[in-house]
């Protein structure tokens, strides 16, 4: 309940505040009789550290649609724009031509685009990519827990890392808007 919530809504601005309430987060949680529930809570909480502007790319594993294996951590060196989708998310499909302009218009620069599908239905998501013709790296999300790693509270999502291998937004402008051009070309 509480804790949950205070779980998604937390924001740190830098290590040292985030390591000091950790601890705090910890001593509460010791006041939970469910030892499952006072793990995963404090699982949580650990995550949140990824969400943290300048934190590293987790080291999570994805599968593209013939079932290999990706990590994200391999594409350090390129900026990387993520979109997090899923094929039953009408607002998700709606920003999928401006993200293909995008694509074109980025293209030959260190940009590199990931879409990330949360489709619990893999066939469901197989689908939609041919169905909308997509191309790029398509991936999906699958038991990575990446969802909630970043604290995804609604798709679409997009993320930037800078090619450092840290997180440079955490929401970063959806495809469609000329504010994310202008991020891209102060890259």
């Amino acid at each position: 309940g509480e804790l949950e919530a205070y779980v998604k809504g937390a924001k740190f601005s830098n290590e040292h505040d985030y390591d000091e309430a950790l601890s705090k987060f910890k001593n509460l949680t010791k006041e939970i009789p469910d030892s499952n529930l006072q793990n995963a809570l404090v699982k949580d909480f650990t995550n949140i550290k990824f969400t943290r502007e300048g934190a590293a790319i987790p080291d999570v594993i994805f599968k593209d649609a013939n079932g290999r294996e990706v990590s994200l951590r391999s594409f350090k060196g390129k900026n990387i724009y993520i979109d997090l989708w899923a094929s039953w998310c009408i607002p998700c499909i709606a920003e999928i031509p401006n993200l293909r302009k995008l694509e074109q218009e980025y293209k030959g620069k260190n940009i590199v685009f990931i879409s990330i599908s949360l489709d619990e239905d893999k066939k469901a998501w197989i689908h939609k990519m041919k169905e909308l013709n997509l191309s790029g790296i398509q991936l999906e999300n699958g038991d990575s827990g990446f969802e909630k790693m970043m604290n995804i509270q609604g798709i679409p999502h997009f993320i930037l890392y800078g090619a450092d291998g840290k997180l440079k937004m955490y929401k970063a402008p959806r495809p469609g808007s000329t504010s994310i051009r202008q991020i891209f070309d102060s890259l």
